[in-house]
């Protein structure tokens, strides 16, 4: 059986046998910046609202880190 397949049949049985109105599966990836799927997190609720915030929650996850800003010092005159 194939992943995707498993992965669908997990979300079934996350929503017909379990009684979640929602299941969504989110690829964890190998590495941070993509690479092979390790594995299917599996997010169900019954909330409408749920997905949108473990969209974000994902998107922000898997967000590239940005370099800090390296902050300038401004030396003030002597006095």
């Amino acid at each position: 059986m194939k992943a995707d397949e498993r992965k669908e049949i997990f979300l079934q049985r996350f929503k017909k046998e379990l009684g979640y109105q929602y299941a969504l599966a989110w690829p964890i990836f190998r590495r941070r910046h993509g690479g092979n799927i390790m594995y299917y997190m599996i997010h169900a609720t019954d909330h409408p609202e749920a997905a949108i915030l473990m969209s974000r929650a994902y998107d922000k996850a898997i967000d590239p880190v940005k370099p800090a800003e390296q902050l300038v010092l401004i030396k003030s005159p002597a006095t």
